[in-house]
């Protein structure tokens, strides 16, 4: 599908029900701009599996009617497009909201005077994308996350609805182990793995934050280099979207740090500067839960760089812990092959423990994607995953530009899939493309055609109704790995033994999902089980039903 242009299809306007809304969104449930009657329920009726297929093909062609006029232009960004607009409580629009994703209030846009914004994500996928919504005085909040599976094409562009209700607010103390305030302490609240809002404290130690009042605050954590950190813990098990209530006050206590340095080397053993790293999951041992700090470290600055002799200093880990910290590569032009992991114990009688690191230089993957009729497919989602001697395989998004043009920057020394996720066109996979450091792969083809639909219902196991919101997770099976192909010196073996690619559905309130593929093998499981073997070769549409628990 070219720019500015429909397939063949015939538009219609389907009847919807408030338990559908999100299915004209891709399974987003979120207040829909289109949807005006937020008082109707759910209609219960035996399940239509063609009227699901047609609800899910209509998505598509009215968001496509909805930015026909923006996606007339001959270029395409290589980016997804977040629109909507922000209400207050009474449903009016409210002029001059400030909207930015959660830990970066430098890319804020502004609503105008009917609410309405646009904001361009960045990312050719908006899975995992978070948006937060205030009034100049911050008084009145509101949020919009996107926490399921689906990874929508460049073709589309999101529409989404956010209501800035009162704040709730939280006062956080920060004090060292001996009691002390700790001005200038980094404060950071996490939730959905991401700081929405961070602060430092005063002179007395002490900060407040205002949040979203349907935020789910799993922890608040505090950080100062030289002495320490400590969290909150205020989540209530380990699923990510089960948190207590954001309490009003909070008392944090730096726990005593033990500085450790990382070295950086590339293959030959040389020393590398300009090379990030953070934390994974910090543990600590009187706290529940552990926190990940890897989604932004830079918000709290949890990350260090390496200088000139490869060496950087983490001066605020704890000593402390239940489990060893994993130190990771922050940087996306290097790659690190294998962990490293920081733990008190094992270098207890050394002040300053000195880790070593191998990186690469991650490398170039560029190629053309082309229509059925020849011509260049702009705006086209594609997935590149790898897989070889490490525990960090490479899973990364792009889109094609106006020309068909794409470039992925890829982690070396793995075999990969490259996929095409589009909802309208597909592709067989590229399959055993093996990166090597400083050897970029140039020219990569790839031929559209309309595909496989994958469709099915997903049913609980029990009661046989409707499983909404179910994950299904397709994954690619590509060529067996060579491992004597593989440049690196390692004594890991190759956990997986061919490639892999991992795709994502999620399912709307009727339990209907849908999956475009190219030819391949795929195993196909709902909630993480009921493993489904499946072959794709010319078929047009495939049904696969499944019965399912919801998750734990």
């Amino acid at each position: 599908m070219t720019a500015g242009t429909l397939r063949s299809c015939k538009v219609c306007v389907p009847v919807w029900r408030h338990g559908d809304n999100h299915a004209l969104f891709a399974g987003r449930v979120i207040d829909v701009l289109t949807i005006k009657n937020r008082s109707l329920e759910p209609q219960t009726r035996p399940i239509d599996r063609a009227a699901c297929a047609f609800e899910a093909s209509m998505k598509a062609c009215l968001l496509l009617l909805y930015s026909a006029a923006s996606l007339a232009a001959a270029q395409l960004p290589e980016s997804s497009v977040i629109v909507g607009d922000v209400v207050g409580t009474d449903n009016r629009p409210v002029a001059g909201a400030i909207i930015h994703p959660w830990s970066e209030p430098s890319r804020a846009v502004r609503s105008d005077a009917k609410g309405h914004f646009e904001f361009v994500l960045g990312s050719p996928s908006i899975r995992y994308a978070e948006l937060l919504a205030r009034s100049e005085d911050g008084t009145v909040q509101g949020t919009w996350v996107c926490n399921d599976a689906d990874q929508r094409t460049l073709k589309h562009r999101e529409m989404v609805r956010i209501t800035l209700r009162p704040c709730v607010s939280v006062q956080i103390t920060v004090k060292d182990s001996k009691g002390d305030p700790v001005p200038q302490a980094e404060v950071g609240v996490e939730a959905y793995h991401a700081f929405i809002a961070t602060t430092t404290t005063g002179v007395d130690g002490r900060a407040r934050i205002s949040l979203p009042s349907d935020i789910h605050v799993r922890q608040i954590m505090a950080v100062k280099a030289g002495l320490g950190l400590d969290y909150y813990d205020n989540a209530s098990s380990q699923k990510w979207l089960d948190a207590n209530p954001t309490p009003p006050e909070v008392a944090l206590q730096l726990r005593r740090s033990k500085p450790c340095r990382i070295k950086a080397c590339d293959r030959q053993g040389n020393p590398v500067a300009g090379v990030a790293f953070c934390p994974w999951t910090i543990h600590l041992f009187d706290r529940s839960q552990y926190i990940n700090v890897s989604g932004a470290p830079h918000a709290l600055g949890l990350e260090r760089v390496t200088d000139a002799k490869g060496v950087a200093i983490f001066d605020y880990l704890p000593e402390d812990v239940k489990e060893s910290i994993p130190l990771l590569c922050a940087s996306k032009e290097w790659h690190q092959p294998e962990q490293v992991v920081w733990g008190p114990d094992a270098h207890r009688d050394d002040p300053m423990p000195e880790l070593k690191t191998s990186v690469f230089k991650m490398v170039e993957a560029r190629g053309t994607v082309f229509l059925p009729d020849g011509k260049p497919a702009s705006g086209i989602l594609l997935q590149a995953e790898g897989r070889g001697k490490t525990n960090d395989y490479c899973r990364v998004l792009t889109g094609t530009g106006a020309d068909g043009g794409f470039r992925f920057l890829l982690s070396p020394e793995q075999s990969y899939l490259i996929a095409v996720t589009d909802m309208d066109l597909a592709a067989p996979s590229i399959s055993g493309l093996i990166m090597h450091e400083n050897e970029p792969r140039e020219n990569i083809q790839i031929f559209l055609n309309e595909g496989t639909l994958v469709t099915g219902i997903v049913t609980h196991s029990t009661t046989g109704k409707p499983l909404a919101g179910a994950t299904i997770t397709f994954i690619e099976h590509g060529a067996r790995i060579d491992e004597a192909s593989l440049r690196l010196n390692s004594s890991s073996p190759v956990e997986d033994k061919e490639e892999a690619l991992v795709r994502w559905a999620t399912t709307d309130a009727q339990g209907y999902y849908e999956m475009r593929v190219g030819k391949g093998r795929f195993t196909v499981t709902a909630n993480h089980r009921n493993d489904k073997d499946l072959t794709v070769s010319d078929e047009t549409l495939i049904n696969l039903d499944f019965k399912a628990a919801p998750m734990e």
